[in-house]
């Protein structure tokens, strides 16, 4: 619907609108209500892995919600200002230790927000001073470290251009006293912001490298530096910050705290802190001390159960070759190549395969912890073995049954967006000789969610412009 809209296929404004706001609100009844992605450090095929690789997707409320408003202040800058308000207060907790998600990426929605801003208002309101406001608004209303983030991105994307005319849709400017003045209210909040921001020992360690954090606080510094204001008061509260981030708990695997040593961040900020024009205190290593990494985030691995290892050795030969021969040409120090497609076009391969659907049938998903477990692995399996082996009737008879299952399975399974992850994976894992084959078999298919990607696919890649 989004993809729809924003695109030239439909010219009628108000048509666009109508089915921009639709979308908006379709996107509260999302179940993910913000993107998630997989802790650092664990495998792909992880519970946690495939449900980040869905969200990818960017089909959670707040990615859903943005892109809606990214193309709705093409058409009504002022009805995207109105649904952004509706979205405030965006509120995120934080992650506990234990969990194997943390928060994906926010930023997008304070670059469209910053949009909205900059368009949505008419020049009365912004006589009125109310673009400020707003933004005012979204940087006093952040906690979260990754709101943090996206605030100070969103502040230095306004008021900081030398070009005074440059800031004029959000910023009300008469003479450059009043630009410095206003400039300062947006730093004062954000320093505000810092010093009641929760902490999120997860979502702050995968948001902020320590280069990252010393070069965005770094370009604060720099505001401050130019509009010769004191850095001392911003310096402290980004010390406080800092120190309670890493002072309440640590996540373990995702936080690296070595004993007796200050971490690479907190040595970084303390030359910071060494810029003040009054003095402040360092960060110590005995400050931090007392701090005990908390559990470590808890991934429930795939391939584990004796059926996934076995089809797993199974399709690992179909690749490779027998295990014999691996082991042979391990032991003669020579690399493990994959078979070539004449080797894969033999009898005694074609064999193998044979035997490996067998037992594949035999795969049933009380065999696994959960039918969600069981379905993403046959779709990573179905995927493997279709993705092996050459053109041909086998071919065709695998993807005719890949699919089969993916129709069989909307209905029964619990999570929506990782059903649709593997359908739209399935045209890529097919290669390019059967892309035709999937696009009329999602046309063809009797599930409507596979008709209606096929025709929509079908409507982006046509250069008619149909009317209302």
């Amino acid at each position: 619907m989004i993809s729809l809209a924003d695109s030239s296929l439909i010219v009628d404004n108000d048509w666009k609108q109508e089915l921009l706001e639709q979308a908006f609100y379709l996107a509260g009844k999302a179940k993910h209500p913000l993107p998630l992605q997989q802790v650092e450090g664990f495998e792909v095929d992880t519970r946690a892995g495939l449900l980040s690789y869905a969200l990818s997707q960017q089909v959670d409320t707040l990615s859903l919600r943005t892109e809606t408003l990214r193309a709705l202040v093409k058409v009504n800058a002022v009805r995207a200002k109105e649904l952004l308000i509706e979205m405030l207060p965006l509120k995120i907790a934080p992650v506990a230790c234990e969990q194997a998600t943390s928060m994906g990426k926010i930023e997008p929605f304070y670059q469209v927000a910053g949009l909205v801003i900059q368009k949505g208002f008419t020049a009365e309101e912004r006589e009125r001073s109310l673009p400020l406001e707003l933004l005012e608004r979204l940087i006093g209303e952040a906690t979260h470290p990754l709101q943090i983030k996206g605030t100070l991105a969103l502040i230095l994307s306004f008021g900081f251009e030398t070009d005074l005319s440059a800031n004029q849709s959000v910023l009300t400017i008469r003479n450059p006293d009043q630009f410095v003045a206003q400039k300062n209210r947006l730093l004062s909040r954000w320093q505000e912001a810092l010093r009641t921001g929760v902490v999120d020992a997860r979502s702050f360690a995968l948001a902020y490298s320590s280069r990252e954090f010393i070069i965005e606080f770094g370009k604060v510094l720099v505001e401050y530096r130019r509009l010769k204001q004191p850095m001392a008061e911003v310096l402290l509260s980004g010390r406080q910050w800092l120190a309670r981030q890493f002072s309440q708990h640590t996540c373990r695997a995702t936080t690296r705290v070595t004993p007796d040593v200050l971490p690479v961040a907190l040595q970084n900020y303390n030359g910071f802190l060494a810029l003040s024009e009054r003095p402040l205190e360092l960060m110590t290593v005995e400050e931090f001390q007392s701090v005990a990494p908390k559990q470590s985030a808890v991934a429930h691995r795939y391939w584990q159960t004796p059926q996934t290892k076995a089809l797993l050795l199974s399709l690992k030969s179909l690749r490779f070759g027998s295990m014999e021969k691996q082991i042979e040409l391990k032991n003669a120090g020579k690399p493990i190549a994959p078979l070539s497609v004449a080797e894969r076009e033999t009898l005694d391969w074609h064999r193998q395969l044979n035997e490996f659907l067998q037992d594949l049938e035999k795969w049933k998903p009380e065999d696994e912890a959960s039918p969600l477990d069981y379905f993403h692995q046959r779709c990573i399996t179905y995927g493997a073995v279709i993705e092996l082996t050459p053109a041909g009737s086998m071919r065709e008879r695998l993807l005719g049954e890949y699919l089969n299952f993916l129709q069989t399975q909307r209905w029964q399974n619990e999570s929506f967006v990782e059903w649709l992850w593997h359908v739209r994976q399935l045209p890529k894992r097919a290669g390019a000789a059967d892309q035709r084959w999937v696009h009329e078999a999602y046309a063809n298919a009797l599930d409507n969610v596979l008709q209606l990607l096929a025709k929509r696919d079908k409507l982006l890649g046509t250069k008619t412009t149909p009317q209302k």
